[in-house]
């Protein structure tokens, strides 16, 4: 007779080997790092210092645009800032500020924990405050997934690691850091490639048409009321734009993919910063700090040297 928890552990089971696999393939971003762990640890720390400056810099550029951002007014707040409904002006000049002094704070002492928590509350009130006026941009999604990741890196501990394992484990958090960002495109894509196979079965067009990339540029020139130096180069393609647009549903989908192959993080970060840069060529949509966030973290990663340079063995 069969066990009757015998089915109930096959979902335990199957999720346990799921994160072991997990874990076996996150441990292969620390290839031939044991040798270079020093040079890794001290890399990964000061990118991290040069996130916090890029947000800094972010954050100083909104705060140059405060007579803009004070005089909004008819706001919808999302939950983050339901406390700014009926004062816009106020709530305006309180998320810049935290926005500016998280920022500086975490730049200053970036292996304080506390200083990462409040930069990440800043950049969150910010984001959640300027999407508060009926439309949601996606412009500044990365920078805050990035700046919540890093709040778990391990904290507290001095400037400096202490020793192997120390290293070990900052090197770890970074690359789930590195994960994280890669996630949120190759989730786009799926999508993309979702939406795009329904649409074609049902008959709508939409993102996988012979037609969707003029489609797409034309209706962004229309809708900015300015025509990027790219839009009328796509129209013209017309279908000649379907392998661009699948193109992209490739290097989106492959991010994460591309995440645990540091062989592959400065050509990825590379080609997705091109793509950003085509966007925005192309739509008008600039995704300026996503650019950032890819050239801090994979542009200059600490994994690449190493796995470029020793071969495949893997951090303990």
């Amino acid at each position: 007779m069969p066990d009757p928890g015998a089915e109930g552990s096959v979902v335990p089971r199957a999720r346990a080997g799921l994160v072991d696999r997990f874990r076996a393939w996150s441990n292969a971003l620390g290839a031939g790092l044991d040798g270079d762990l020093e040079r890794a640890d001290t890399t990964a720390r000061a990118l991290t210092r040069g996130f916090y400056l890029l947000l800094l810099l972010i954050a100083v550029r909104h705060l140059l645009l405060w007579n803009y951002y004070v005089g909004l007014r008819e706001i919808q707040p999302l939950w983050p800032v339901g406390w700014a409904a009926g004062d816009e002006g106020r709530a305006a000049a309180i998320v810049l500020v935290l926005f500016v002094l998280g920022s500086l704070v975490a730049a200053i002492v970036p292996h304080q924990r506390a200083a990462r928590a409040a930069a990440f509350l800043g950049c969150f009130e910010f984001a959640a405050f300027v999407n508060s006026f009926g439309a949601i941009r996606h412009v500044h999604h990365l920078l805050v997934l990035t700046a919540f990741m890093f709040v778990f890196l391990p904290g507290n501990s001095g400037a400096r690691a202490r020793d192997d394992e120390d290293r070990r484990a900052y090197l770890r958090a970074f690359r789930g850091v590195q994960c994280a960002a890669m996630l949120t495109y190759s989730m786009s894509g799926v999508v993309k490639l979702a939406t795009g196979l329904w649409h074609l079965v049902s008959g709508q067009g939409g993102f996988l048409s012979p037609s969707a990339m003029a489609l797409h540029a034309a209706n962004s020139a229309l809708r900015f009321g300015v025509e990027p130096p790219l839009a009328g180069l796509a129209v013209r393609a017309g279908a000649f734009g379907l392998p661009v647009y699948l193109l992209v549903l490739g290097l989106e989908i492959g991010a994460l993919p591309a995440a645990f192959r540091p062989r592959l993080h400065r050509l990825w970060g590379a080609l997705l910063i091109l793509m950003h840069v085509g966007i925005g060529l192309t739509l008008n949509l600039w995704f300026l700090p996503s650019i950032g966030v890819l050239a801090v973290l994979f542009l200059a990663s600490p994994f690449a040297r190493a796995a470029r340079g020793r071969g495949s063995r893997s951090v303990p």
